[in-house]
């Protein structure tokens, strides 16, 4: 009657299993440097929103200078050029 050991359930070699030590000494810093860029790239989110929140007057005055100034400008020089046709043709 056979056993079914490790080696049976999951074939890999018994090196595989015990921690490298370069492995080990690798963790620590790589974890370091992960959980320090994400708390920067978590700062620079939260101060952006910040920044979004507080300058919604400057999206508003924004908007209506493109509305009042700049629109009316594209908007009848496309209705000028909207009649022009090109067509090209084999000779």
């Amino acid at each position: 009657f056979n056993t079914v050991t490790f080696e049976y359930v999951i074939v890999e070699p018994a090196s595989v299993r015990s921690f490298d030590k370069i492995q080990t000494l690798l963790a620590v810093p790589v974890a370091l440097v992960a959980g320090l860029v994400f708390a920067f790239l978590s700062c620079l989110h939260i101060c952006v929103q910040i920044l979004v929140i507080n300058l919604h007057w400057i999206k508003v005055v924004w908007h209506n200078v493109l509305d009042i100034a700049i629109s009316p400008f594209f908007r009848s020089f496309g209705e000028c050029c909207g009649f022009i046709r090109i067509s090209l043709e084999k000779y």
